[in-house]
């Protein structure tokens, strides 16, 4: 046995520092890769994806529509930008698995409730999320993200940022580039590798203009690429279109072959006529006449009229006889395929997988949809999220909202039906996880009364059943902090806005009737006005008459007085702990 041990012991601290890291190594490694890589030239990729936007997406319909599908559907959820309160419960709701949206969708809104709250409409980075540029809104920004990607592997997107002022270094407008006219700069030298992005637009035949990013200007978005060609090209993703080319023309030449057919542009046959019936002219004539009365689409059906013994011989196949639409049928499925989608919802009459189209929305959205709103979500977050945090010193995080999805909504009902017994979480745990507002009376285990241990419980297991948890609710909240209140509603009865959220009219509400509040709620109080009291002018009006947002949603909150309270109760309950 010792002689066992011993061995084991060995093969471990082995194992150990075969796994220990090795940043030469792997220096070399990413050199190695790239040793063939120029250092001021764009890098080649023999990846035509201009080909796939004009022969796939603009040329062929089943390409058009599967892309559609998934990019409709991506548009559709709501981006929300948020301020991170519980970094714990946050780091919590990021390991999640992405099952978890499916089968553990409780915990993960009551995660996200835990640990982010709402950033106001007015804050500058959630504008940007609004409207990125002047051009678009956020559903085409999506769209034409998610799309560039599905088509050409590569998505790149570019941030303009601010030069002068408070906010200079921060990202201001987002625009998507036509990544079938980008390229990439790098060098092997550096280890920063990637030096930049070319956009390059060819006019005519000779000219070409080109537009120079910085590295740090542009997120790239990709799909896994294992092209390791020694020429840099594993830096672009891989289309999805590449993987299916063959199957792109199959399909585009079985659609050229029945337009031909419905067109009756190929003979069809042979028109036979009797010897000594008809002289040379008249034949040239009929068949002039022919062509003239009787081709094209809308002549199909036709009878022929004819002065002379004849007899038609057919040569030519029809779509049914040359299996033009079962080919098609075929062709769909493989895009499908390829897209990770099922073709039920492009109404493939054959098939018949999922029971209604309920069903089969749902696949489309856990399957495909999440896990690229997923991507992007994380690359966004990497990328512009980190940028205003590191200017403004706050802790932004964007997420998309699940709630905002029709198509998973019967997972909710499904989720109510299982917590709603669940009496080892609070009543306010509940509420959350179904969309609601906590409430300070809920804060405490309710134990059914049927639940008894085996054996005689004593004294100390007697108190943890009846009094389990039970938090402290606060009241005593400054009066200025209700009448603050009050006047944002009065002010906004009066002058009917869209500054505020429901939420914070909720707060508000519970302000003016002096409602207890949770000691959660506080902790969301405090974080809230520390924000928002950035955008805080004293008035609820500008210059020109006008609702200021800021100054109203600070209100509705409670104001000045609210956040010196919750400041002060949070720090005495931070020390009592």
């Amino acid at each position: 046995m010792g002689n066992l041990a011993d061995r084991i012991r060995s093969q471990s601290l082995g194992l150990a520092r075969a796994m220990r890291p090795n940043y030469t190594k792997a220096h070399n490694i990413q050199s190695a890769l790239l040793q063939f890589v120029g250092t001021d030239q764009p890098i080649a990729y023999d990846d035509n994806t201009k080909e796939y936007v004009e022969k796939g997406y603009v040329y062929n319909p089943d390409v058009y529509s599967v892309v559609n599908t998934i990019t409709n559907a991506c548009k559709g959820v709501k981006f929300t930008v948020y301020e991170v309160t519980d970094s714990h419960k946050h780091q919590k709701y990021m390991r999640l698995p992405s099952e978890a949206k499916q089968f553990q969708l409780d915990k993960v809104v009551r995660y996200k409730h835990q640990s982010l709250v709402e950033v106001p409409s007015d804050d500058f980075l959630a504008k940007i999320i609004k409207r990125p540029n002047h051009l678009q809104g956020w559903g085409e920004f999506i769209e034409s993200t998610i799309g560039f990607k599905l088509i050409t592997g590569n998505t790149y997107i570019h941030g303009a940022k601010l030069e002068n002022g408070a906010n200079a270094g921060l990202v201001k407008e987002m625009y998507v580039l036509p990544s079938q006219y980008m390229r990439i700069k790098a060098s092997h030298n550096d280890d920063n590798h990637i030096l930049g992005y070319v956009l390059e637009l060819t006019s005519g035949m000779t000219s070409t203009q080109s537009v120079k990013f910085p590295e740090d200007e542009v997120m790239h978005l990709k799909y896994f690429n294992p092209d390791y060609d020694g020429d840099g090209s594993h830096l672009y993703g891989l289309s999805p279109l590449r993987a299916g080319a063959r199957v792109v023309r199959q399909s585009n030449d079985s659609y050229t072959a029945q337009m031909a057919q419905l067109q009756n542009s190929g003979a069809m046959g042979i028109l036979a006529v009797e010897p000594d019936s008809m002289t040379e002219e008249q034949a040239r004539q009929l068949e002039r006449d022919y062509y003239r009365k009787y081709t094209g689409a809308f002549n199909r059906g036709k009878i022929v009229v004819a002065g002379a013994n004849m007899d038609w011989k057919q040569i030519g196949l029809s779509p049914v006889d040359l299996n033009i639409i079962e080919s098609q049928k075929m062709s769909l499925r493989d895009i499908c395929n390829i897209y990770g989608i099922n073709s039920a919802l492009l109404n493939d009459p054959d098939n018949k997988v999922y029971n209604n189209v309920q069903e089969a929305r749902k696949a489309l959205y856990m399957e495909k949809v999440l896990p690229e709103l997923d991507t992007f979500r994380d690359e966004l977050n990497r990328w512009l999220t980190a940028n205003y945090n590191e200017v403004t010193g706050k802790n932004y995080f964007i997420d998309y909202d699940l709630e905002s999805i029709p198509a998973i909504q019967k997972d909710m009902s499904e989720m109510i039906n299982q917590i709603k017994d669940s009496w080892w979480i609070t009543a306010n745990e509940k509420r959350i996880a179904m969309g609601y507002d906590d409430d300070p009376v809920m804060n405490q285990y309710f134990i059914p009364a049927n639940f008894i241990p085996f054996g005689a419980p004593t004294e100390s297991a007697m108190k943890a059943l009846t009094n389990y948890k039970v938090e402290e609710s606060f009241d005593n909240y400054p009066k200025s902090a209700t009448e603050t209140a009050k006047s944002a509603l009065e002010f906004t009865e009066k002058n009917p806005n869209n500054c505020a959220t429901a939420v914070g009219k909720r707060k508000a509400r519970d302000l003016a009737q002096r409602n207890p509040l949770s000691y959660d709620t506080v902790k969301r109080v405090k974080s809230y006005l520390s924000r928002a009291k950035t955008y805080d002018t004293g008035s609820f009006t500008d210059e020109d008459g006008k609702p200021v947002c800021g100054s109203i949603s600070y209100a509705y909150w409670g104001g000045d007085s609210m956040l010196s309270w919750a400041e002060r109760i949070v720090e005495q309950q931070e020390q009592d702990a």
